[in-house]
């Protein structure tokens, strides 16, 4: 397993950065701004490659990675479709094949330049579903997905507000009533105490 970020010797990189170029961040401080104390550096580039396009998919460069604040971004959305940071504790592992796939699907079949951007994605289970012009489908498969459980939580929805609203008249009612009792029996004690 390769070494954790904040465990690992920290060295200087060959070239570094100038100081007046600002908005650039290595690994580490990437890590840190996002909040990923677990993840190693493999996988924070894997991330990066799968999210920066096709092209560094095929060549994974041995230069020090720079994270730009869109970076920054676009990892994060990543790592929630990929598991969220709970898929970062030991015996757990990030699912980066799934965004990759759906990533690749959406640039490959319908030419969007940065699917985790421009297309609504989320998670339904444990497939990627995106949204495109009111459209649910599956990327990886193409598969649309009827949005039926919009209607029937909006049905439920409905059901429970009708329900709630005869169940407090109902209760109102019983108020009343048990009232209504309250005050028959104090009467009828009084009279009885009278006579």
């Amino acid at each position: 397993m390769a070494p954790r970020i904040h465990d690992h010797v920290k060295r200087a990189p060959r070239t570094r950065l100038l100081s007046r170029v600002k908005g650039y961040f290595f690994p580490g401080e990437a890590a840190r701004i996002l909040g990923l104390d677990g993840i190693d550096y493999h996988q924070l580039r894997r991330i990066l490659r799968i999210t920066s396009g096709p092209d560094s998919l095929r060549a994974p460069s041995r230069k020090w990675t720079r994270f730009t604040f869109k970076d920054l971004l676009l990892v994060r959305r990543a790592l929630d479709l990929a598991g969220g940071i709970d898929a970062l504790k030991p015996r757990r592992h990030l699912r980066l094949k799934r965004v990759q796939e759906a990533c690749t699907a959406l640039r490959d079949r319908f030419d969007i330049a940065d699917p985790l951007t421009s297309a609504n994605l989320r998670l339904d289970g444990r497939a990627i579903v995106a949204q495109l012009d009111g459209v649910t489908f599956e990327p990886a498969t193409g598969q649309t997905i009827l949005e039926i459980q919009h209607g029937i939580r909006r049905e439920i929805t409905q059901i429970q507000s009708h329900l709630k609203k005869r169940l407090d008249s109902e209760a109102k009612g019983l108020h009343e009533d048990r009232r209504f009792l309250q005050r028959s029996k104090s009467r009828h004690c009084t009279v009885l105490t009278i006579r």
